[in-house]
């Protein structure tokens, strides 16, 4: 009887001590037999309360824009994911290089094939810009994003247009000193050789040819590769791809549909634009500054040469 008493209280020490051990590890926070048998993402509380296996509570998923993937995001705030290997990026320009090959064919029909045919002939530049307006706008929205991303609005548009006659201040003084020196005219300039309908040609630089090379080139193409490749800034200047690369496919732009090599001299104008586009975060600019050099390039060469 005693041996039977003693046996009991033994086990009952036993017991109390395995509470008491099991009370110290939650409290130290040491893994109790529960945690050891099941695997960190399916560990359940105590509570009985249920957690979901393989994500962290408070997580969810979310779209992070113009990378294509998703990311977590704590209670949510969106979360920078990190951006896919060089080799990736260039590999993913395939719908930026498809838009641009398309629509440079197809000015390249335009002008060289609807250019010779009859009534249709004189607008077939017209027919061409009118594609470089609308694919931008296609493809945007079949991306399912918003066109005002891409510099398509006038945000800040008093500022935008400061910025652009700050910009023709500067440059067109040496642009018509440049122009003198490489076509050496042996005539002096008279304003009375402008064509008639000058300030019709002038208008349309402006609505016809800067604003959908510059909705295809600086909204579409400049702000595809400145996501892919962004810019880093050095004192005020981005450095990067993006301006550059959109800069080169301007010039072959021009050059596929007019093989002129003259043509590729673009491609230093187009810096000039990219920056704007850049700086003033919409197209307003560049369109403006476009449109001025070429009014001052007809200026000039009917001044001239007329």
């Amino acid at each position: 009887m005693l041996a039977f008493e003693a046996q009991g209280d033994e086990q009952a020490r036993s017991g109390q001590q395995q509470r008491a051990r099991q009370q110290q590890g939650d409290s130290t926070g040491d893994p109790t037999p529960h945690d050891r048998l099941s695997p960190p993402a399916a560990r359940l509380p105590r509570g009985g309360t249920t957690l979901q296996v393989g994500r962290r509570a408070g997580t969810r998923p979310a779209r992070v824009r113009g990378l294509g993937c998703r990311a977590m995001t704590d209670s949510g705030a969106a979360a920078a994911s990190p951006g896919p290997p060089a080799d990736a990026r260039w590999w993913g320009l395939r719908e930026e290089l498809l838009v641009f090959l398309g629509c440079s064919l197809a000015a390249l029909a335009a002008v060289q094939g609807l250019g010779r045919l009859p009534y249709v002939g004189p607008y077939a530049q017209e027919l061409a810009e009118l594609v470089f307006l609308l694919v931008p706008f296609w493809v945007i929205e079949r991306r399912g994003e918003l066109v005002e991303d891409y510099g398509f609005h006038l945000h800040h548009g008093w500022r935008a247009a400061a910025l652009a006659v700050l910009f023709m201040v500067v440059t067109f003084g040496p642009f018509i000193v440049g122009f003198e020196w490489w076509w050496e005219p042996r005539r002096s300039f008279r304003f009375d050789r402008l064509p008639p309908d000058f300030w019709n040609v002038a208008v349309a630089q402006f609505l016809v040819v800067a604003l959908p090379e510059e909705a295809l080139f600086r909204g579409y193409l400049q702000t595809r590769l400145e996501r892919r490749f962004p810019s880093r800034r050095r004192r005020g200047i981005p450095v990067g791809w993006a301006i550059p690369a959109t800069s080169v496919l301007f010039a072959i732009g021009h050059f596929v549909v007019i093989p002129d090599p003259a043509r590729l001299a673009v491609f230093f104008p187009s810096l000039l634009f990219g920056l704007l586009r850049h700086w003033s975060g919409g197209l307003l600019a560049p369109v403006l500054f476009h449109g001025a050099c070429n009014v001052l390039g007809d200026t000039l060469y009917f001044g001239y040469f007329g």
